[in-house]
């Protein structure tokens, strides 16, 4: 039906909340704007928090710019994710010059640390191979310093509660996540809370052959950066449990310079290892690795020969079967994994007589039925994957002399991740124990448009005969 005119109006029964009668539109109008207020509130509480973190971490851990100040969160995207990296020089703003200013007094204290100084420490505890063992606790009451709290909740001595705080071995949980009670003591100075959670490595693994003179270890060095010459069983990186005995560590008390470290090698690896001595040669170098412009050559020592060229494998993306070492390799191309290519230089027979006499004491394989010479590389990393080359020379069936890691994995390759073979080899795979390393070392280094080589490889240094007659 078709009306003439104006439409009669159409009435509406009154309604007992005004509420109900608004428009859809209007109440979520209202819920987006409460929405805005609350985020925005957070997202600023957030960046204030975050901020006011920032500028309490230690100097040797901040990041600066040319005027000296901190680089905060910019935006609330930021803040609500704002974690200061440990490569955030290489975020600086063009024409921006990075520059470590001098700590305080009180942050100065683990930097000038001497030889003795992180030996003694050290040294209070035992060498243990591998030992985890981890207690958690909550404080149970307030406490003026991190050893009383130690003392209190483990019940273990006062003295060995100080050394398990300076060995960096406790951590406290504090905005957000666990920090290490060494790192944070000065800023600002910490103090216990009741119900503050804490994690604390019973037994502090051990690396006491990193603790060495590093003068005559100095390679090449100019302004900015410094290579020196890695000794085995010297970490890189910090461990969990001990946050002295590392290389940037011990070798800023042995030098009495402040370094930076800017690339690892493993542990049992030897060889050349770059160090900078100011943010401006760290910011040069990370951006030569963004670039891919360093080259590192190394030599190893196999067992068997292994062909000349490029050697092409996958490695896994991840972490599996939960074991981070060994490293699975593969022929073919899995769900997941990416490629591994490397570059083998050269493949050269080498007798025992031209080997150093450690590498026939330290070696655990060593008998008389091994074959009468030994094979020395030199290849290039194509791609970094972890532990490319004990992996990749394992599997092509010349395991690294003395790499009981990956000697059980010799001529294995897996096609499958569900492979149970492989569950059956991982407990025969254990950490190398010879004092000297295994025999990989990293020869030779270039950037900036300089080669930097090594010396020699220690199986390559005679020192005497098996008869105990020196050469």
């Amino acid at each position: 039906m078709r009306w003439r005119g104006k439409p009669p109006p159409i009435s509406v029964p009154p309604s007992s909340s005004p509420v109900s009668a608004s428009p859809p539109s209007v109440l979520l109008r209202i819920l987006a704007v409460l929405m805005i207020m609350t985020t925005s509130t957070v997202a600023a509480t957030t960046m204030r928090r975050q901020v006011a973190a920032f500028t309490r971490v230690p100097a040797s851990r901040k990041h600066h710019f040319s005027n000296g100040s901190p680089a905060p969160p910019t935006s609330i995207l930021q803040s609500l994710f704002f974690c200061p990296p440990r490569r955030a020089l290489c975020s600086a703003p063009s024409g921006a010059t990075t520059t470590i200013p001098p700590k305080p007094a009180a942050a100065m204290k683990h930097s000038r640390e001497s030889l003795q100084d992180l030996q003694r420490i050290a040294d209070f505890f035992p060498g243990t191979i591998k030992d985890n063992s981890t207690a958690f606790f909550h404080a149970p009451q307030a406490y003026a310093t991190v050893p009383e709290a130690l003392t209190a909740a483990l019940h273990i001595p006062l003295d060995r509660a100080v050394k398990l705080h300076e060995v960096g071995a406790v951590y406290i949980h504090r905005q957000m996540k666990f920090r290490r009670t060494r790192f944070i003591e000065n800023f600002p100075p910490i103090s216990v809370k009741e119900g503050d959670l804490f994690r604390v490595y019973l037994f502090p693994r051990r690396f006491p052959e990193c603790v060495t003179d590093y003068s005559s270890r100095v390679v090449w060095e100019d302004e900015d950066v410094m290579i020196v010459d890695k000794p085995p069983g010297c970490p890189c990186s910090l461990h969990v449990s001990n946050a002295l005995e590392a290389l940037d560590v011990v070798a800023s008390a042995s030098l009495g310079v402040p370094l930076i470290r800017m690339n690892r090698l493993d542990v049992v690896t030897t060889g050349l290892v770059p160090l900078a001595k100011t943010a401006q040669g760290a910011t040069r170098f990370w951006e030569e690795i963004r670039r891919d412009r360093v080259g590192k050559k190394y030599k190893a020592l196999l067992t068997g020969p292994v062909p000349v060229g490029v050697l092409e494998h996958y490695m896994p993306g991840k972490i599996i079967h939960r074991r981070p070492a060994p490293r699975a390799i593969s022929r073919q191309p899995l769900k997941g994994w990416k490629v591994c290519q490397t570059r083998v230089l050269s493949c050269t027979p080498v007798s025992f007589s031209d080997l150093d006499v450690a590498a026939l004491l330290d070696a655990p394989s060593f008998s008389s039925s091994t074959s009468s010479a030994l094979y020395e590389v030199e290849a290039e990393l194509m791609t970094g994957r972890t532990h490319q080359l004990r992996a990749v020379f394992a599997a092509e069936g010349s395991p690294i002399w003395q790499d009981t890691m990956y000697s059980p994995l010799t001529s294995f390759l897996l096609n499958d991740e569900d492979d149970p073979a492989i569950e059956s080899i991982y407990p025969l795979c254990v950490e190398p124990t010879a004092t000297t390393g295994i025999a990989l070392q990293c020869a030779g280094l270039t950037f900036w448009g300089k080669t930097i080589e090594a010396g020699r490889p220690w199986w390559r240094k005679k020192v005497a005969k098996l008869e105990g007659v020196m050469e």
